[in-house]
């Protein structure tokens, strides 16, 4: 959706309404509130709505890699990444509103060949799913290591 990173591809997204999303980078330890939540749901369907061209709206970049103290189950506190379950699901909620024909994706993992990768898609998926939360689509970078087998002529 947005994030430090891809901010400025977003037709209107000033910088400082991305930097609101930056939470990693901007709140206290623990400060997520329900009025944090709020804004976060209203910057989504703003968006969302704004950009009706766009058809699949995810999350975050790669969050389990970027952010693993916290959007990562194999190595945050549970409590931490309960958190991050609550921003998936405001960021989710506000999309639905916004565009409710827009392909709901999870935020993007940066590969499927880590163990923890699929541990974050079943922790994601369970609980998002008990708030209320089910996607369209899973996201997932497809990186590929060295080329394993002989080269053709």
């Amino acid at each position: 959706f947005m994030s430090n990173v891809n901010w400025f591809s977003f037709p209107k997204l000033t910088k400082k309404k991305a930097t609101m999303l930056d939470y990693w980078q901007n709140l206290p330890e623990k400060e997520i509130t329900p009025k944090y939540l709020e804004k976060v749901e209203a910057v989504a369907e703003q968006k969302a709505r704004e950009n009706p061209w766009i058809k699949i709206w995810g999350g975050f970049g790669e969050p389990e890699g970027s952010m693993t103290y916290f959007a990562n189950p194999d190595f945050a506190k549970r409590e931490d990444f309960l958190m991050y379950i609550e921003i998936e699901c405001a960021i989710a909620r506000g999309v639905r509103k916004g565009n409710p024909n827009a392909i709901l994706s999870t935020s993007v993992t940066s590969t499927l060949a880590r163990k923890d990768r699929l541990n974050y898609f079943d922790n994601l998926l369970g609980e998002t799913a008990k708030r209320g939360v089910k996607y369209d689509a899973i996201g997932a970078h497809i990186y590929r290591g060295p080329r394993r087998h002989a080269r053709h002529p």
